[in-house]
This record gives structure tokens, C-alpha cells and sequence, in this order.
């Protein structure tokens, strides 16, 4: 029996769409996305990565939301990435999803991510960005409301980042993801794996 031509085609699309990697750009994270680009490489797998794909006078913000709508996304989770706002822009794009768990394929750089004290420090440390974002967003007001357009979107992008920190610690806490030790000593053979699979 004969696959549909469109059901081809449909596969053949899905197989070409890269594999976006989402990661901030602190020397320990960035160092493990190089040695996991040139795995990927080496395996011929397609990827999408900020340093390799957006350009100078390319729209940042066009690109992060192409890895907020990516079908696989390596998500390389760190203290630096859940305090990053062009991160977790990312990352709430991609948890709108309602899949996200299949899409993400994680690698957590510090295990201290997973602790109750992290997470309290990471909740004071976004509602403060939150009330610090509303406080200018009022000073502009005063002076413009219409100039303060940029500034409210920025508001509303950071109350999604704070509304997400309680479905973001349940998925990092309970998400089997394997040390990053061992993911470099068999170059990531899990990862590999289950974005071939």
C-alpha cells in the first residue's frame, strides 16, 4: 500500500525543519552548545542557532519566536537562562504549547536549579523585574502615554515569565534529564537518539 503523496511530503518537511537550540549565552552554556553543534554535525542533523543563523540586521525577536514555534527545541536550562528576559521569552513561547513536552529536549548545566532556595530566589528576583517594569512604565505615561507602548509590552511579557515559574519548576524538577557529564562523555548519545527516534 502506497504512503499519499502529501503524507510524503509532510514527512519530508518535518525532517527538514532544524533543531533549534534556545541556551544563554554564559561561557558554560555557550561552550556546551558548541560542542553539541558539531554533534550534531557530525550525526547530519539540521540546526538553528542565534550565532549561526541571525545575522547582523536581522530581527532578534523574529528569530526567538521561529524557536518559540520549533517542533524540537534543545532547551539548555541554567541560573543565567531562567533570569535572562530574552530566554524566557523563549521559553514561554515554547510552554504555550500545549505538547512543549514533547518539543523540548532538555540539558540542565546546574543541578542547583532544582532547589526550593533557587526557586524562591528566582520568584523575588522576576516579581521585582515585574514591579520595576510597571514603575517605569507609569513614568512614561506621565510624560507620553502613547510612547509607552514598548514599555508595556515588556510588562506583559514578563507577568507570562512570572506566571510560568510554578509550571516551570514542576517540568525541571520532575523532567528525567541526564547529568551533563555524562550527556558529554557519550556526545549526547541520549539526545541524539530521541530527536533521530
Amino acid at each position: 500500500m502506497s504512503v499519499p503523496k502529501h503524507d510524503v511530503l509532510a514527512q519530508q518537511e518535518l525532517q527538514r525543519e532544524p533543531i533549534y537550540i534556545s541556551y544563554n549565552w554564559e561561557c558554560t552554556s555557550s561552550y556546551i552548545v558548541d560542542y553539541f553543534c558539531t554533534v550534531l554535525g557530525i550525526h547530519n542533523i539540521s540546526f538553528s542557532r542565534d550565532k549561526k543563523d541571525c545575522n547582523y540586521r536581522d530581527n532578534i525577536k523574529e528569530f526567538m519566536n521561529a524557536i518559540r514555534n520549533g517542533q524540537k527545541i534543545i532547551v539548555v536550562f541554567s541560573e543565567k537562562y531562567l533570569q535572562s528576559k530574552n530566554c524566557m521569552y523563549e521559553l514561554t513561547g515554547i510552554m504555550e504549547h500545549e505538547d512543549y513536552k514533547n518539543r523540548i529536549f532538555p540539558v540542565v548545566t546546574d543541578n542547583n536549579i532544582r532547589d526550593d532556595g533557587y526557586y524562591v530566589k528566582l520568584v523575588q528576583y522576576w516579581k521585582s523585574k515585574e514591579k520595576e517594569m510597571a514603575e517605569k512604565v507609569l513614568q512614561v505615561k506621565e510624560i507620553d502615554p502613547l510612547s509607552a507602548v514598548p514599555l508595556e509590552t515588556t510588562l506583559l511579557e514578563i507577568n507570562k515569565i512570572r506566571k510560568l515559574l510554578a509550571e516551570l519548576k514542576n517540568y525541571i524538577d520532575w523532567t528525567n534529564a541526564e547529568s551533563l557529564p555524562n550527556l558529554s562523555a557519550t556526545q549526547f548519545k541520549l539526545i541524539i537518539d530521541a530527536i533521530q527516534a
